[in-house]
């Protein structure tokens, strides 16, 4: 295996070196940063598909205390935590070439390849390792053989260091300090803001372990994380209301893709995707909405995910389902703190930064047929998957889309909702309705509704009193 490695690591310099500095007719061609930009989405698309690929290292040890202590190790922790940073800034930095972002891209990224193929072993030794596969023993053999994970571990390097080398070629003069206080300055906000914003949802458990402290609704540290969001907000408002659209939008796909990647990411942590895994739940699918609206600049996305995710949301952070006994750090605890928290807060930022026009009555429309398509979307969906659960008698197939189909997960947060459950009819000794489904429709109806009230009057004062 080490001889694979280090053959790859050479492959890879040299590939990346006589690419990039090779003097090329294409190098002055209109076309090369169509090409440099198109590579910086191939490197996003691979890494995106690498979430899916078992990793034993993000596997969630609440149970296995000993085996989370016996891969402990530090180093190893922040080289994939630098590694997880890059899959959001190296594609970024090409979209928006903004001085610090191409730094950070450039320099952190020829590290970031060194690091990596340092504890090369230790990748591929989690890989082949791995107790968690999403698609169950569907392509098990293929995913945890070495020659694979190997070639695709090599593909990614390769193309992170050619992005970053690349970044030198092209950009030599604006990466350069202005002297040691400024690459200080770079390098003291730049670090930190990535670190909270870009964490893997398993960076967490390899340094705070199983802390004593817990997360549950209302508690403390629940209390704690929703004071938190508002403050969040407010700091990023005030340090990027005044900047350029540009600046807005760096800020806005940094979080945005961090957010979908840590959605994404957990799959390989879960255990087997089922059915209820799918991203149809309110916030699940707000991660990649969120995306969208961030990307598109789509108006409509962005006024149901200010008005409808956030609600979803902020219920989750109130009701704060988490397995307390595994403590703050364990992997589901900050897989459920970043999702929803990234949810709200980004959300609200296409707000306050004036990424989508201030709030118009007429949004309404878009909140109630948002709603609408949305919510009878996944009633017809878990109708028919819950209905060939029942039918089968087989949990994958269960699920409990915007929590109208599961009694036993309702009766914990609502003790008094289960009778709403036992209030249905069959339909044909096939599908089943309860009365709870209709409560939800109207319930959340209300909800969003008033939550895009009390948008569009902060946001229409605030417009007034600007101009």
């Amino acid at each position: 295996m080490i001889t694979w490695l280090l053959s790859g690591c050479a492959v890879s310099l040299a590939l990346s070196l006589i690419i990039i500095y090779c003097p090329t007719v294409f190098e002055r061609s209109r076309s090369a940063e169509k090409f440099y930009k198109t590579v910086a989405c191939i490197f996003l698309a691979l890494s995106f598909v690498e979430m899916f690929l078992p990793d034993l290292w993000s596997w969630r040890f609440c149970d296995a205390e000993d085996m989370l202590k016996e891969l402990h190790d530090p180093a190893f922790s922040l080289v994939r935590l630098l590694s997880s940073s890059l899959i959001a800034v190296i594609p970024v930095s090409y979209l928006y070439p903004k001085k610090n972002l191409m730094r950070f891209s450039g320099f952190f990224g020829v590290l970031s390849f060194v690091f990596d193929f340092i504890y090369a072993e230790t990748y591929i030794n989690n890989a082949i390792n791995a107790q968690s596969f999403p698609f169950g023993d569907l392509f098990k053999s293929f995913f945890i053989d070495p020659v694979f994970r190997i070639s695709f571990f090599l593909i990614l390097e390769t193309l992170k260091l050619f992005l970053a080398l690349s970044i030198f070629k092209r950009r030599r003069e604006e990466l350069a300090f202005s002297g040691i206080w400024d690459a200080v300055k770079f390098i003291l906000i730049s670090i930190p803001l990535l670190i909270v914003n870009i964490q893997p949802q398993f960076f967490g458990q390899f340094f705070g372990t199983f802390t004593d402290i817990e997360i549950s609704s209302l508690n403390f540290a629940d209390i704690i994380w929703l004071i938190s969001i508002p403050i969040q907000v407010a700091v990023y408002t005030l340090i990027f209301r005044k900047r350029s659209e540009e600046d807005k939008n760096v800020l806005l796909s940094l979080l945005s893709l961090s957010l979908c990647f840590q959605f994404t990411a957990f799959f390989r942590s879960a255990g087997l995707v089922t059915i209820a895994r799918l991203p149809f739940q309110l916030c699940n699918f707000g991660c990649y909405l969120i995306v969208a609206a961030v990307i598109t600049k789509c108006r409509k996305f962005g006024v149901f995910a200010a008005s409808i995710n956030v609600i979803g949301a902020l219920l989750a952070v109130i009701v704060c389902s988490t397995p307390g006994e595994c403590g703050l750090f364990y992997t589901y605890n900050m897989h459920y703190i970043l999702e929803h928290n990234g949810i709200i807060v980004v959300s609200l930022l296409l707000l306050t930064l004036n990424v989508i026009t201030p709030l118009k009555l007429s949004d309404a429309k878009t909140v109630f047929w948002g709603y609408n398509i949305y919510y009878f979307s996944v009633f017809i969906i878990g109708t028919a998957f819950n209905t060939v659960s029942r039918i089968t008698n087989n949990d994958y197939f269960s699920c409990n889309y915007l929590f109208m189909f599961d009694k036993d997960a309702a009766v914990e947060v609502l003790p008094f909702i289960g009778k709403l459950f036992d209030m249905k009819v069959t339909l044909w000794n096939f599908a089943e309705f309860s009365i709870v489904q209709l409560v939800v429709y109207f319930v959340f109806l209300a909800m969003c509704m008033a939550m895009f009230s009390l948008f569009l009057l902060i946001f229409r004062q605030r417009s007034k009193a600007d101009i």
